[in-house]
């Protein structure tokens, strides 16, 4: 599976906040060598309707004047949207929401959005909360176009679902249209979660438990960031790339592997002053 190349087709970004300015925020990605870029949607943009109107044409502008390819930018949905609630009116605001993005998305012209799968709160059943998560995707994508909805792995902090393979190949087995389904992998929440990543020989084994699990296929985007706390803490809480408990081998893995070639990878170092060195950094390696 390791497929060492020397050509590295590897599309690296950075999150950006578009909301504020469109064009200064991209131009800032291409200074720091970014390929791609992410953005966290907020309910900020669909309650402005002038800013919602005015956004389209001046981040196609952006994007064609940066030279920013639409299939590796990743939109990130907004982080308070949890499609298993247990809490049905809760849940149609959230199912709601997400159409929301996931429509601008698709006027965009973008490929992907990614999303948390949520939290059952102790009030349901994981097996049950795995149903209602299917069942929110299957009728989100009835009531868009296009755009593949990509599940974020997540670090089995609190009630959160989807820290194992087992619970995200469960949903994409009920989920109707595979081809509007797949998988962004957060390095950060894996190995908090307890998939060991700090050698080859891991690496190959977690990415090989994917494969038998959920299938590579569906693998379509990366997170990339290092891990605050040590080995399957269950904690979700990321640092820079270089002081890690995480190591720096798996970063070499996925620099070296085609396997990551041709899909976004999206640097979650929130500190400006180390993003253009870990850019620089990645592709050095």
């Amino acid at each position: 599976m390791m497929n060492i190349l020397k050509e590295k087709k590897k599309y690296i970004g950075i999150y950006i906040n578009i909301w504020s300015n469109i064009l200064d925020q991209i131009k800032f990605a291409s200074k720091l060598n970014s390929m791609s870029f992410s953005f966290l949607f907020n309910n900020f943009i669909f309650n402005n309707k002038k800013l919602y109107h005015s956004f389209h044409k001046k981040f196609n502008l952006a994007c064609i004047k940066y030279n920013f390819s639409k299939d590796y930018i990743l939109p990130h949905s907004s982080f308070f949207i949890n499609l298993c609630s247990p809490y049905k009116k809760k849940l149609i605001v959230y199912v709601n929401n997400f159409i929301n993005e996931v429509n601008f998305c698709f006027k965009l012209g973008l490929k992907y959005i990614v999303f948390h799968p949520g939290y059952n709160l102790n009030l349901i059943s994981k097996e049950y909360s795995l149903i209602i998560l299917s069942n929110s995707i299957n009728y989100v994508i009835s009531k868009t176009k296009k755009v593949i909805l990509l599940i974020e792995n997540m670090s089995g902090q609190g009630t959160c679902i989807c820290y194992d393979f087992n619970h995200i190949s469960k949903v994409i087995d009920l989920v109707y249209d595979k081809s509007r389904i797949g998988v962004c992998f957060d390095v950060c929440h894996a190995f908090n979660a307890g998939y060991d990543l700090r050698n080859f020989e891991n690496c190959e084994n977690v990415f090989s438990k994917f494969e038998n699990i959920i299938g590579l296929r569906y693998l379509k985007a990366l997170h990339l960031s290092g891990s605050k706390y040590k080995f399957y803490s269950k904690i979700d809480r990321h640092t820079i790339l270089k002081k890690s408990y995480l190591g720096k081998i798996v970063f070499y893995w996925i620099m070296r592997n085609k396997l990551f070639n041709n899909i976004p990878i999206i640097l979650e170092t929130r500190d400006i002053k180390y993003l253009r060195e870990e850019i620089i950094w990645l592709y050095s390696l």
